[in-house]
């Protein structure tokens, strides 16, 4: 048995949106990389996003608001006046990376 890891990186973009008066989530927008993200394998795991050079562990969520589906994630606290600064830029640039472990036999 020889165990694989399979890496799959994502470039997207994300909008930095506030939720109440101190918290803050990223939200995928783009159709195409939503869909993908809703995969059962992928929904509700711990990737890594990197946004601006700074490498976050996150779950991702799948939310439908007003019919449209989203994949959000929630940011960590301690970096507010980060997120405040890039709620206010806009659109952010992200790199999502999936790590897949697999498990396969070798035959002989």
């Amino acid at each position: 048995m020889a165990n694989q890891i399979e890496v799959v990186k994502i470039p997207t973009t994300i909008r930095i949106w506030r939720r109440g008066t101190r918290k803050f989530s990223g939200v995928i927008r783009d159709p195409a990389v939503v869909e993908y993200l809703r995969e059962p394998a992928i929904e509700r795991r711990k990737v890594t996003a990197t946004i601006n050079g700074m490498e976050l562990e996150v779950r991702l969520l799948h939310k439908v608001i007003n019919g449209k589906p989203y994949i959000l994630f929630f940011l960590p606290k301690s970096l507010n006046p980060t997120w405040e600064k890039l709620n206010e830029k806009g659109e952010v640039r992200v790199l999502i990376t999936i790590m897949n472990n697999s498990t396969t036999a070798n035959v002989r």
